[in-house]
This record gives C-alpha cells, structure tokens and sequence, in this order.
C-alpha cells in the first residue's frame, strides 16, 4: 500500500524529484512521479521494477503487460515497448528498479531451481504477481532506503534477497535465460546492449547474427521473439530514442542529433521521428514534448 510518508522520506535522502534517481545502493534506483501519460515509445533496460503506488501498462508487440502494486516487472533484456502511465498527485507512481546482475544472479542460479513453463514465448518482458516473500523483502528494502547508514550496511544484502526469490519464481526462467550465456536469447541480448552503446553504426541483419555466431534466420527469429521487433525495427527505435532525448533533453538541433545517430537524411530522419513519436521533431525541440529520455 502507498505510503506518502514514505515517499517522502526517501525522496528527501536521494534528492529524488520526478525520474528515476540512483540510490546509494549499486543497481538500485528509485523513480517517482505524479504525471500520467498516454501511451509513449520507451525503452526498458535489463532489470526487476517494483510499484508502491500508481499502475503502468506496456504494449509490446501483439501483449500488454501492467504492473502495479500486486505485479512486479521482470525484464530481461532491453526492450522497446510503447508505456503508459497511471499517476496523480495523490497516487503518484513509486518504486523501485533492480539492475539485472548477471554476475550475482549467474551465482544464485547455480544453487535455485526454475524453469520455463511448456510453450514459454515471453518476449524476455513479464508481470509477475508478487507473493508474499517477495512483497516482504521490497517493503524492507524500501524502508532501508530512508536511511544513509542502514542503506549502507542492510541494502546490498535486501538487493541479493530480492534477485534470489525473482530467481525462485516460475517466470524467473526470464533472468535464467539472461544468464546462459550458450542460449540464443543471451546472444541477443548482447547484440542489443551493442546496438545501444553504438547505435549510429550502420548495421546489417547478417553482421548482427555473426556478432552473435548465430545463422541468419536464427538470429531473425530469436530476435523477434525476445524483443517483439525485427532487428532492424528494433535499431531505428533505439536511434529515434536517443535522437529524440537528444533534442528534447539536451536541446540539440535536429539535423545535429539526427546525423549523431546515425541518419544520412535529415529528411528521412524528421519522417521517421513524426511517425514514432506522433510530433514533428522540431515541435517536440521548441516545445520540450514528452519524449522519454
């Protein structure tokens, strides 16, 4: 249940205002804020993202996913959904996102049991009921965030509690997959975390399935059934993300944040920017539009 006192004492410690704000705690951050929204273009890196209050709806391919107070969102591997948000200022959304740590969690698997249920297609996203356990764990952690000292000494160790009980749960098969390095979604999600740290490089379906030792078709169909795109769908949505943070956030010309990330056409960039984001670019830049950064 939402507790205004309680946002408001970890808001005071993190300097958190509106966002998603970095706690003292590696790969745990806390994000909050009163405005609702329609449904936007987003991107979702790896990770466990739990709600005290407010309710989000993610539309990915042909599924919706929410999570809320009574679901947690597991994901993992980036994905680019598009988000809508369910906030006020009296039930703001609050909470908290867990990095998915490959190394902690590599550890835990070796000793957790879980599999993927038969006919598991998830595209490496899914909202899970949270149980009782688990709901226990976030609360302590949540209340360890009000304090430097208790954040200091009992957060690392509430972080490693919560990645073991996600591991427990049926659809921790998410985050096992993440984690066997051999499988297909792993190599996908590597040639997704390269498609971010470099998005302006100009890249073919055959370099991509090579970078990820895979066939051609292979890779295609694992990408799409992981991600919910193509992998050529999926680069132009990582490029018109940056751009857009680009020019909304940082103010950069659109032409200058459009040749940044990859584009040769200034012209084909601004068409393609109206067709994702449903604004001009130039709008969104004079304006400051939402266009999630």
């Amino acid at each position: 249940m939402y507790s205004a006192t309680l946002a408001d004492r970890i808001r005071s410690v993190t300097g958190l205002k509106t966002g998603l704000m970095a706690t003292d705690i590696p790969g745990v951050g806390v994000f909050y804020s009163e405005t609702p929204t329609d449904r936007v273009p987003f991107i979702y890196e790896s990770g466990i993202l739990f709600v005290q209050s407010g309710r989000k709806k993610l539309y990915l391919a042909d599924q919706v996913y929410v999570y809320d107070p009574d679901h947690y969102l597991v994901v993992g591997l980036p994905v680019a959904p598009e988000c809508e948000t369910i906030a006020s200022r009296e039930e703001p959304i609050f909470g908290l996102c867990i990095d998915a740590d490959v190394a902690v969690l590599s550890e835990l698997a070796a000793t957790v049991t879980a599999s993927a249920p038969p006919n598991y297609t998830s595209h490496g996203i899914e909202a899970v009921p949270t149980g009782p356990e688990l709901r226990d764990a976030v609360s302590r952690l949540m209340t360890v965030l009000c304090s430097k000292e208790e954040t200091a000494i009992l957060g690392p160790g509430l972080k490693r509690e919560i990645l073991y009980r996600v591991l427990q749960d049926s659809h921790g098969a998410v985050l096992h997959k993440l984690i066997n390095r051999d499988g297909a979604y792993a190599r996908v999600s590597e040639v997704m975390r390269t498609l971010h740290a470099d998005c302006a490089t100009r890249r073919s379906v055959q370099d991509m399935a090579r970078a990820a030792g895979m066939s051609e078709s292979a890779f295609h169909r694992a990408f799409k059934l992981a991600s919910g795109d193509t992998p050529l769908q999926y680069h132009k949505k990582v490029r018109l993300m940056r751009a857009g943070s680009m020019i909304v956030h940082d103010r950069e010309r659109v032409s200058a944040a459009a040749f940044a990330v990859g584009y040769e056409s200034a012209a084909q960039f601004s068409r393609d920017f109206k067709r994702y984001f449903g604004v001009n670019a130039a709008d969104a830049r004079r304006s400051g539009l939402a266009v999630p950064g």
